[in-house]
């Protein structure tokens, strides 16, 4: 019997970008926190501070704006983050450095 060979999800979204053969535009590429995570080689808690700040876009799919009277505790969210590699891509071309 012949081991099978483990097909992993691509979760790298510049791997996909590179190896698609259909090269999908970055605004139609969405990442997970994770995957925001690793692609900016960033921490969590500095990611946490990027959407606090509103420094980059984010969206909770499902999300309902709520009356301040009915406002969840401070920290308290529900449903996963998600963002596109275009906003992360516009994030960093946010803040250029030109050279010397």
């Amino acid at each position: 019997m012949k081991k099978r060979k483990k097909i992993k999800p691509v979760t790298n979204p510049k791997r996909l970008i590179e190896n698609s053969e259909d090269k999908l535009p970055a605004d139609k590429i969405i990442m997970d926190t994770w995957d925001t995570i690793r692609y900016l080689k960033i921490s969590q808690r500095k990611l946490a501070q990027l959407r606090a700040d509103r420094l980059i876009r984010f969206y909770i799919p499902g999300l309902k704006m709520e009356p301040k009277a009915a406002k969840k505790e401070k920290g308290k969210r529900s449903g996963k983050i998600y963002f596109t590699l275009q906003d992360v891509l516009d994030y960093v071309k946010s803040n250029p450095i030109d050279p010397i």
